[in-house]
């Protein structure tokens, strides 16, 4: 009896869509100012903190895309992505900024 070859597998995490996302939040951060943060309450500056801190810990597997390379390799791309803590932090920071802006 002949024993079969294993096939060599390859495993990718595409982090692709937390980079587009992380870059949106330090857009937003950086259009909100420092300054705005200065007098600011305690508990929104901490607020801000709990949700990234949520949104780090709250990444999710998305799409899984098995292939086979034209070497004979299998090859899994595994995307990740933010979960909903990251629409959170959004929303709480663009709501800052409207407050701020019609005060």
């Amino acid at each position: 009896m002949e024993k079969e070859k294993a096939a060599p597998i390859t495993i990718e995490i595409d982090i692709s869509a937390i980079q587009e996302k992380i870059d949106i939040l330090t857009n937003e951060l950086l259009e909100f100012g420092v300054t705005a943060f200065d007098g600011s309450s305690e508990s929104f500056t901490d607020a801000i903190l709990n949700d990234i801190s949520a949104m780090c810990n709250n990444i999710i597997l998305s799409d899984l895309s098995p292939a086979v390379v034209t070497n004979g390799t299998m090859q899994i791309i595994q995307r990740t992505d933010f979960g909903i803590e990251f629409e959170r932090l959004i929303t709480t920071i663009r709501t800052a900024k409207l407050n701020l802006a019609h005060k």
